[in-house]
């Protein structure tokens, strides 16, 4: 299902300073929602209709509320190289959807841009956002985070002129499947642990960052990563073959091994017991890999309450990672939200 909430939307918007606090500024937009998704007007005219009903009989059938929803955007350290605008959008009529679509994934694309006088036209926001159910009492119902252009920045108290557009989107919601670690009958998981921990006939060795040796068997990694299948090939082409893949920094004795107890058996107890572990998993999967170890790890950070990141021994594993998976697209904007939640940036 799809709702165009507001198309080309225009008007103007500047950017002012923020109440008690240091060098931010915020601009905020109020959005109606346009009359063509009232009218249902659309190839799934039921689906329109049905929401046009939804937002109408909403609120005690109160539709005021329910016609509008607002874009809060702020732009903090101002001095700084690198700009970080945070979004923000709030809306009684997102909560009403919600209630009548709950068995779906409701997102949210938005695309803004700027216009100054001259004509030239700046992007400043095109994402597409999960919906959040978590502070219902708010309306906050979307949040985003866009690093800007440095050459760029829009100056505070200056009158743009910006276009919108807003989609709405919704589709089923997946059905979950067992993870990896229940699948795995418990004489292969101890047969496969033994192979790992006694080293039984090794053939192969991952190396650390640090110079760790850590052995292990070419037919595990290669039936877990094309990446590490590749490598592998590669390094049977050398005369003589090193038998090894060194693995960056920051890889740990403690994550790389972490990261076989998973790929032999599906253990992901360490993981789940320290921060640094899951972060450092999740970095490896990806660049290795490793797809069902990402999904499993991105979820688990996900997941996990405030106190949970406060085990973390480096002290600033969250905010290290931030930039990393900030470059990974769309998929991580849930995890990406999670972690400035974390830093209360």
């Amino acid at each position: 299902m799809r709702f165009i909430l507001s198309k080309n939307l225009v008007g103007d918007l500047s950017f002012i300073n923020q109440k008690n606090e240091d060098d931010s500024v915020v601009a905020t937009l109020n959005c109606p929602v346009d009359p063509q998704f009232a009218s249902g007007s659309d190839e799934d005219s039921t689906t329109w209709k049905g929401g046009q009903t939804t937002l109408s009989n909403g609120n005690g059938g109160d539709n005021e509320k329910l016609s509008f929803f607002e874009v809060r955007m702020v732009l903090r350290d101002l001095s700084q190289e690198t700009q970080r605008l945070e979004g923000y959008v709030y809306g009684e009529l997102f909560g009403v959807l919600f209630q009548a679509f709950k068995e779906e994934q409701m997102r949210l694309k938005l695309q803004i841009g700027l216009v100054c006088s001259s004509g030239w036209r700046k992007k400043m926001v095109l994402q597409e956002m999960e919906y959040l159910n978590e502070e219902p009492e708010t309306n906050l119902s979307f949040r985003f985070i866009e690093m800007l252009d440095p050459c760029w920045i829009p100056t505070p108290g200056f009158q743009y002129k910006f276009e919108l557009t807003a989609e709405l989107t919704s589709k089923p919601r997946p059905v979950q499947t067992p993870p990896p670690a229940q699948q795995m009958p418990l004489s292969l998981t101890m047969m496969n642990r033994r192979f790992l921990e006694e080293g039984i006939q090794a053939d192969f060795a991952l190396v650390t960052g640090k110079g760790d040796s850590i052995p292990c068997h070419r037919i595990f990694l290669k039936s877990a990563s094309q990446a590490f299948l590749r490598m592998i090939e590669l390094d049977g082409t050398k005369d003589p073959p090193e038998n090894l893949i060194r693995l960056p920094n920051p890889s740990t004795r403690e994550g790389i091994g972490a990261l076989l107890k998973y790929i032999y058996f599906r253990d992901v107890q360490d993981p789940k017991e320290r921060p640094e572990i899951a972060c450092e998993l999740l970095v490896i999967s990806h660049c290795y890999q490793v797809p069902d170890l990402e999904n499993c790890m991105k979820d688990l950070l996900f997941e996990q309450p405030d106190e949970w990141w406060q085990r973390d021994r480096k002290g600033d594993v969250a905010e290290q990672l931030l930039p990393q998976i900030y470059r990974w697209g769309e998929q991580y904007e849930g995890l990406v939200g999670r972690i400035l939640e974390i830093l209360k940036l």
